[in-house]
């Protein structure tokens, strides 16, 4: 089997690994349609391909989960039904991923020609909730690496997976917006209140000043005392 040096890091190790996440009805019907896959009396490159394919389907939807394009199949893509449809447990993987039968078209295109104008496709939402950690698209990774492997396909042709995207946080109106603690700039608040910028520039300039007097207070002290010895010379 060839070496990992065109997958990515987050291929799992070369064991039995346990997808991440508890188990669903998504998970369980995923992971007959896997089996299926492997007990396909399709020829052994067939299986290969069809795990390949999937691979691909997934690891496109999770990079880029809001792109309809990769998230919408044409069921009349001969690509397609050679190397999914036609390899028995191909489409049930998909059904279990969330893609759902869609008819896109006039109804009199529809009515001409029915699986011309079928797709599947998987809705966003379930796209994204999908791409979290734990979610269905990433334990198929899992899944599909797992028989790949088993298949006999090499770790370079595996698409690897971005790291998994944290749920954003929902907003709080209750919480409290202060995001530092830092002093408020003394124009926000009163004008007759410095703040601590303009409070320790006044504090050097003071200080400057009073340095000021008291060099000048020393050269008058030595000036007077020259001109007194000077006239007791004389």
């Amino acid at each position: 089997v060839g070496g990992g040096g065109g997958a990515s890091s987050l291929l799992p190790p070369r064991v039995r690994v346990v997808p991440p996440g508890p188990e669903s009805i998504g998970a369980t019907a995923l992971k007959g349609g896997i089996h299926r896959i492997e007990s396909s009396s399709v020829v052994f490159e067939d299986k290969q391909t069809c795990v390949l394919t999937l691979l691909k389907y997934v690891a496109n939807i999770v990079r880029k989960p809001t792109d309809e394009r990769r998230r919408v199949i044409r069921r009349s893509n001969q690509n397609f039904v050679k190397r999914v449809s036609e390899v028995d447990g191909g489409l049930a993987v998909l059904e279990a991923l969330g893609f759902t039968v869609v008819e896109r078209g006039l109804e009199h295109q529809i009515a001409r020609d029915p699986l011309g104008f079928s797709y599947l496709e998987l809705s966003e939402e379930s796209a994204l909730e999908g791409c979290l950690e734990g979610g269905i698209l990433r334990r198929a990774w899992y899944e599909l690496v797992d028989i790949a492997r088993a298949l006999e396909l090499p770790d370079k042709k595996i698409p690897g997976l971005p790291p998994p995207a944290r749920p954003v946080a929902a907003f709080d109106p209750f919480k409290s917006n202060i995001t530092s603690l830092a002093d408020v700039p003394s124009s926000r608040i009163n004008k007759d209140i410095p703040g601590k910028t303009e409070a320790r520039l006044a504090a050097l300039k003071a200080e400057a000043e009073e340095k000021e007097k008291l060099v000048k207070k020393e050269a008058a002290k030595r000036a007077s005392s020259s001109s007194g010895g000077g006239g007791r010379e004389a």
